[in-house]
């Protein structure tokens, strides 16, 4: 006789969506970060000798190292946070909230209002809908029924 308090809940279909969408964003993330990392510290001009700041293309002062720390861990959380989004983790769903709320809110404040951007935050909107909507919650929260 098999148990009801213990019935299984799998992931809607946005929910698998945005979760494979983070994984490949962050895996895609990772590889051309990394290359381009290789490719920057394999060049002459820092064989040279060259000082080079990665960072002040950003107007960030921060040192290299720091830098290339920020740059590969976001999309190794991405990754992170999509396969734990799949397995239905409620802490990776609020985190996912986060980062394409940070996403939205630094798209608007670093481009402003034109169409390009319009587009990128409907998006980042959408992701945050999907995550919010009542079949996630359930999926999250693991209440069926209520």
């Amino acid at each position: 006789m098999p148990d009801t308090d213990k019935v299984k809940i799998t992931a809607p279909l946005t929910i698998k969506i945005v979760a494979w969408m983070s994984i490949a964003l962050g895996a895609f993330f990772l590889i051309t970060y990394g290359l381009s990392g290789y490719l920057l510290v394999t060049s002459p001009a820092v064989e040279e000798g060259q000082n080079f700041n990665p960072g002040a293309f950003l107007g960030w002062s921060v040192s290299p190292a720091a830098f290339w720390t920020l740059v590969m861990a976001v999309p190794l959380v991405l990754v992170v946070d999509g396969i734990f989004l799949l397995k239905g983790k409620n802490w990776a769903r609020m985190l996912a909230v986060f980062w394409w709320t940070f996403s939205f809110l630094s798209l608007l404040y670093t481009y402003g209002f034109n169409s390009m951007t319009m587009i990128q935050s409907a998006f980042c909107l959408l992701v945050i809908y999907f995550l919010n909507t009542r079949p996630a919650v359930v999926f999250f929260k693991g209440k069926p029924g209520t």
